[in-house]
C-alpha cells in the first residue's frame, strides 16, 4: 500500500512511480494498491489542505514559508499531526482492514502518525517504511518518530538524520524515484515525432514547468520570454492552475501567439521535457530530477525555503543550471543558453558528469525485501 497526500505533485509521483514499476516488473510476487489519505474527508479539510497548499504556493508564499517554519516547534508539529490524524484515520484503517497490505509506504509525514496507530492495533504483522520525498532538506516533521524506517535520497539527508538520533539500521540511502520512463533518453527520430505532434517547429524549446500546480509568476515569466521573438518556442503547463490556463490563453489568443503552446495538467510531461532546450521551473524534487534525468538545463525561478534550498544548492554546487529569480532577467538567461552553445553544452556536461540514476527500481526492490 502507498499512502500519500494531493498536496502537490511530489508525493503522488513517487507513489505512482513504484506502484507502476512493481506491477510492470514483479507482478508475479507482490499487488499494489495507492490511497489518498484525505479520499474520504471533508470538504472543508480538503480545502484547507489541498486547496491552500496550491493557494499558498502560487500567492502567498511568503505565509507558505512562515507556516512551515512555525511547524518546526514541537507543540505546533504535535497539534497539527493530531488534527491530519483525526482527519485521515477512519479511512486509512478501513482501506488497511481491507486491502490487509503486507507493507505501507507512507509518502507523506502528516500520514505517518495515523498509519503507525493503525498497524500496532491492527493484531497483524504489517511492515512499514517512510519514503521521505524530498532528498536534502525534508521538513523536520519527518522525524517526529525516530523509531521507523526511513529511505532517504541523499548521504546529505542521511547524516542530518544521524545527528538528530535516528539509529543508522533505520536508514535505506538510495538513489530518487521518478517515473521508469525517465531512465531511458528519447531517441531524435522519437523528438522529432513528438516536436511535430506538439505543433513545434525546428526552433528552440523553452518550456515553463512548475509541478502539478503550476508555475507562480507564470504570466509575467511568458511575457518577459516573448521578447526573444522569433528565437525561441514556448510550451507553457499550468497543471491544475485553471486560473493561469484561462489568462495565458486569453494573452495568447489576443496577440495571435503561435509560438506559444498551452497545456493544462496532462501525463506526457516526459514528452514535453524530452523535446525542449531548456526549462524554467521551480525547484520541486521530483520535476528537477526528471529535467537532470532527461539532460536538459533547468533555470530555476522560484524555490520553497527551506523545503527546496537543498535542491537548488546541489544544483548549483554541481553546475548543473541556473537559479534567476528576477523575472525580467529570464529572457536574458534564455538568450545567452541559446545563442552561446559552448555555454549551454558547460551545463549540459556537468549533468552528464553527476550520472544521476533513477531509484525507482532499487527502492521498489527494498519495499519487497522487507
Amino acid at each position: 500500500m502507498f499512502a500519500y497526500l494531493r498536496t502537490g505533485g511530489g508525493h503522488l509521483a513517487p507513489a505512482r512511480a513504484l506502484s507502476n514499476y512493481i506491477n510492470a516488473e514483479m507482478s508475479l510476487t507482490a499487488a499494489t494498491v495507492l490511497v489518498d489519505g484525505l479520499e474520504k474527508s471533508n470538504a472543508f479539510s480538503k480545502l484547507v489542505i489541498e486547496d491552500g497548499y496550491r493557494f499558498l504556493q502560487n500567492k502567498a508564499n511568503r505565509l507558505y514559508e512562515f507556516i512551515y517554519l512555525v511547524h518546526k516547534i514541537k507543540p505546533i508539529a504535535w497539534i497539527s499531526t493530531l488534527l491530519m490524524s483525526i482527519n485521515t484515520k477512519k479511512y486509512l484503517s478501513e482501506m488497511i482492514k481491507n486491502e490487509k497490505p503486507d507493507t505501507i509506504v507512507i509518502l507523506h509525514f502528516f500520514l505517518i502518525r495515523p498509519i503507525k496507530s493503525i498497524v500496532k492495533n491492527s493484531g497483524r504483522k504489517i511492515e512499514v517504511v517512510s519514503v521521505v520525498t524530498d532528498p536534502f532538506t525534508p521538513h523536520p516533521l519527518w522525524f517526529l518518530d525516530k523509531e521507523q524506517r526511513f529511505v532517504i535520497f541523499s548521504n546529505e539527508l542521511k547524516k542530518h538524520c544521524l545527528r538528530i538520533g535516528i539509529p543508522e539500521k533505520n536508514l535505506k540511502v538510495l538513489p530518487f524515484v521518478i517515473d521508469q520512463k525517465y531512465s531511458k533518453l528519447a531517441d531524435e527520430k522519437n523528438k522529432e515525432a513528438l516536436r511535430a505532434t506538439f505543433g513545434f517547429t525546428n526552433k528552440k524549446i523553452v518550456l515553463i514547468l512548475g509541478g502539478g500546480d503550476g508555475m507562480p509568476g507564470g504570466e509575467k515569466i511568458v511575457r518577459s520570454l516573448l521578447k526573444l521573438n522569433g528565437k525561441i518556442e514556448i510550451a507553457f503547463v499550468a497543471g491544475k492552475n485553471k486560473e493561469m490556463f484561462n489568462n495565458i490563453s486569453l494573452m495568447k489568443k489576443k496577440n495571435s501567439i503561435e509560438r506559444l503552446k498551452l497545456f493544462g495538467f496532462v501525463d506526457h510531461i516526459y514528452e514535453l521535457i524530452s523535446v525542449s532546450d531548456i526549462i524554467i521551473t521551480k525547484c520541486g524534487a521530483s520535476t528537477l530530477m526528471e529535467i537532470l534525468l532527461s539532460q536538459k538545463v533547468p533555470v530555476v525561478n522560484r524555490y520553497l525555503w527551506e523545503q527546496e534550498k537543498g535542491n537548488v544548492d546541489f544544483l548549483l554546487r554541481h553546475k548543473m543550471g541556473i537559479y534567476e529569480r528576477r523575472i525580467e532577467k529570464l529572457a536574458e538567461e534564455v538568450e545567452r543558453l541559446i545563442d552561446e552553445k559552448d555555454y549551454y553544452t558547460k551545463y549540459v556536461n556537468n549533468i552528464v558528469k553527476q550520472d544521476i540514476t533513477n531509484g525507482v527500481g532499487k527502492v521498489a526492490e527494498y519495499i519487497l525485501s522487507l
